[in-house]
């Protein structure tokens, strides 16, 4: 299955406090190919509602950019949901990701 949409990258910035920095999410457009679609439903004794797990992995046709900052994927957007990046195999030019859950604004 084809990819084209948003990759998450969480960067550094610095702030008007010298040796303070923000992280801040940056959002770019990438194309790749899906492989090993499968979904998982975890059931927890502490949340009323199972989460979904996306088990997944997707080979993004990465650009400088991309291979440059390649460990610092947190999410990758697909269908309006935002998948958290669990694991990264850096390739040039094909960037190898594996996904997990939901990703979450707070997990930062």
């Amino acid at each position: 299955m084809k990819y084209f949409g948003p990759v998450g990258f969480i960067e550094e910035y610095n702030t008007d406090i010298p040796g303070v920095a923000n992280p801040k999410i940056v959002e770019r457009n990438y194309y790749g190919d899906f492989k090993h679609r499968s979904f998982r439903s975890e059931q927890s004794t502490q949340t009323t509602n199972d989460s979904l797990t996306l088990n997944d992995s997707l080979e993004l046709i990465g650009d400088e950019y991309a291979v440059e900052n390649c460990y610092n994927i947190k999410y990758v957007v697909h269908k309006g949901v935002k998948w958290r990046v669990t694991s990264v195999d850096p390739g040039r030019p094909r960037i190898v990701l594996q996904f997990g859950g939901v990703y979450r604004e707070d997990e930062d």
